[in-house]
Order: C-alpha cells, then structure tokens, then sequence
C-alpha cells in the first residue's frame, strides 16, 4: 500500500470512487470470460470483493457483488461455500454479510445437496438472526437464498428452519411456491 492510501487514496474522493469502479468492472470481467485466472486466488479475490462491501458507493458494492457472482458462478462452488463460510459469521460486519447472503442466494442451487445439508448447521444461525434484521435488503436476501436452498435440499430443509416464527415460514413457503410455478413443473424439491 503507498504512503496516501494507495492507488485509490491518492486521487480525490470522486476520483477515486470512480477509479476504484472501473477497476471492478475489469476484474467482473475478467471474472465472467476468464475466470481460470483467478483459481489459484480464490480467497484472496472473494475477501478483497466483500471488503468492497463496505465502501459508501452503491456502484462500488453492487459491482463487486456482481464480480463476486461471476466467481462463484464459474468456479468450484463447494471451494467458493467454504471461504465465504466464515464471512457469514461476522455480525459486526452487517454490510459484509448482506454481500455473503446475497452471493449465496446467486450460487446455492450449485452447490451439492450433501454439501449444503452438512453446512447448515454454520448457515443457519446467520440466515435466522438476518431474518429479524431492521434492513430490509437483508430479510429479502435471507428469504431468496432460503429459497434457492429449498430448490436443492427439498424438505429436507424444513428441519433447520424451526428458528424461524410462523409468518417468517409462510413467506418462505410463498415464494418457494411462486418460484415453483415459475420454473415449470419437475424442479426443485
């Protein structure tokens, strides 16, 4: 890091606002037609992406969310579960966990059922307590990425949503059945 703040500290606020969000389309890029690259730099790209999570800038963060659903859309999603895993965990980083939730809602139904029922028990807590969240993006989040892990696990997701109150299951239960009569018969659980 260069003495000033590095590469982005150096110019102004908007300067580098605007600098940084190039950046990240270039690396959301690069991670949708060459994501090869980046294999060997898994955890440190899907670290150095959530860390964007907190900047001010709704461009910088919905960026570096779509570069990070680029990643884990293209690469090994059983690798990709696993570091974000201890992302989930951060409470104190509200900002970071929305980024996680949100990332896990986009890649879920690629991850192997027996991989995603042994992880619930890490998952579960987080998407519980994100349910009750005062920020509505975060319930939104916690609702579609349940969803999407019905879709994989079936009913067999039903016993890990016993933290949740009645009229948290039935939106669940709402939209898991909007999800069904959209994706045609024969999906899902």
């Amino acid at each position: 890091v260069e003495e000033g703040g590095g590469a982005f500290g150096a110019a102004g606020g908007a300067d580098a606002s605007a600098i940084k969000h190039l950046y990240l389309q270039g690396v959301r890029a690069l991670l949708k037609y060459q994501p090869s690259y980046f294999a060997d730099f898994t955890e440190l790209t899907i670290e150095r992406l959530l860390q964007c999570s907190k900047d001010p800038s709704y461009e910088i963060v919905h960026t570096a969310e779509r570069a990070l659903e680029n990643l884990v859309t293209a690469l090994d999603p059983e690798r990709c579960l696993s570091i974000l895993l201890p992302y989930l965990r951060r409470s104190e980083e509200a900002e970071v966990v929305l980024s996680v939730v949100r990332t896990l809602q986009r890649f879920v139904s690629r991850v192997p059922s027996p991989t995603l029922l042994k992880s619930l028990p890490e998952i579960m807590p987080t998407l519980v307590g994100c349910f009750s969240s005062p920020n509505v993006d975060m319930r939104k989040s916690v609702v579609f990425a349940l969803v999407e892990a019905y879709f994989v696990l079936g009913d067999s997701l039903m016993p890990h949503l016993a933290g949740l109150n009645a009229a948290q299951l039935k939106l669940i239960t709402i939209y898991v059945e909007r999800q069904q009569k959209a994706r045609g018969p024969g999906e899902g659980g």
